[in-house]
């Protein structure tokens, strides 16, 4: 399976058969990514954008950035921090969300229109320097950010939610090939590309287990960036398999990147036309894709959650 016959890659029916980084059921991680998986107005039967067809930026963004869930320790992130603007110092929590929407009065930003903004990424940490912050403007490889993305993203850092951090950056995630555009656009926020970032996790995730390394090549390569065929899977008789599942639950690592390999795996199987079960026993009470978008379930306040700030927790969800 290569990105170049994607359009041969079947069309997921449940959100877990596209994400590598599986996260803990009922955890902030989870309601994060249910942001993007479930929102009905994204998630259409047109391929242009939605998280169920592979190669959308709605897919692209959280399968590559979600492998950061992987790390254990927080310091693993500093040197991807440190790469978008800040200076940190022993960091101690870090934490992220998607399509992070957020109500606006109309005019309020020069070059903005409408009522509401949305960052692609939040990401929010904490060090003996006190809280800081990162939002992103997200484009996939090969596409051209332009003037109307750069007033978005100099708009993500004065939103009302972000007003009582002092330590804020926005920041530009785009392709090799359109990094010179970002930056003439972006004035002085940095800009980061897809191969700076899997150079990152792929340092971090080094330092951490090596094993999983070339799982997260495999992830990128699937995307368009670099090449990495698949690894072997960890039984003989195929990806996924149930014999490979029991494998992987039994080693000898955090439970964090056991379930990134169980959803690699999976990913896989799926991408090859496998028919896979769920990985995990909650995930077989997942919703489809198809129950979702009829049902309309994700409300405007849903999508106004702020998930990544201090005052999330699980009861503000539905």
């Amino acid at each position: 399976m290569t990105p170049n016959n994607a359009k041969l890659i079947p069309e997921a029916t449940y959100w877990w058969q596209l994400l590598p980084a599986l996260p803990e059921r009922a955890s902030q991680e989870y309601y994060a990514l249910r942001r993007i998986w479930a929102d009905h107005t994204m998630n259409t039967t047109k391929r242009g954008r939605g998280f169920y067809w592979w190669g959308t930026e709605d897919n692209m963004t959280p399968v590559l950035f979600q492998n950061w869930a992987v790390l254990e320790s927080p310091e693993s992130f500093a040197p991807f921090i440190e790469a978008c603007g800040h200076k940190v110092r022993n960091l101690r929590r870090v934490r992220w969300a998607y399509a992070c929407e957020e109500a606006i009065a109309v005019g309020s930003f020069p070059g903005v229109e409408g009522r509401f903004l949305i960052p692609d990424i939040v990401l929010h940490f904490e060090d003996d320097l006190g809280p800081g912050l990162l939002a992103f403007e997200v484009k996939r490889p090969k596409v051209r950010p332009t003037e109307k993305d750069a007033n978005k993203l100099r708009a993500y850092t004065r939103l009302g939610s972000m007003r009582a951090i002092e330590r804020k950056v926005g920041c530009f995630l785009v392709g090799s090939t359109m990094v010179n555009e970002a930056t003439a656009l972006s004035r002085d926020a940095p800009v980061v590309s897809w191969e700076q970032l899997l150079e990152l996790q792929r340092s971090a995730m080094m330092r951490e287990n090596p094993t999983l390394v070339p799982w997260l090549e495999r992830t990128y390569a699937l995307q368009g960036i670099g090449m990495a065929k698949a690894p072997p899977p960890a039984a003989r008789n195929g990806h996924a398999s149930e014999e490979a599942r029991t494998t992987i639950v039994s080693l000898n690592m955090p439970e964090r990147q056991k379930r990134f390999l169980l959803g690699a795996e999976t990913v896989e199987a799926h991408l090859g036309g496998t028919k896979v079960l769920a990985p995990m026993e909650w995930l077989t009470q997942e919703p489809s894709r198809e129950h979702l978008s009829a049902s309309r379930l994700q409300t405007t306040a849903a999508r106004r959650i702020c998930r990544w700030g201090d005052g999330w927790n699980p009861r503000q969800e539905h």
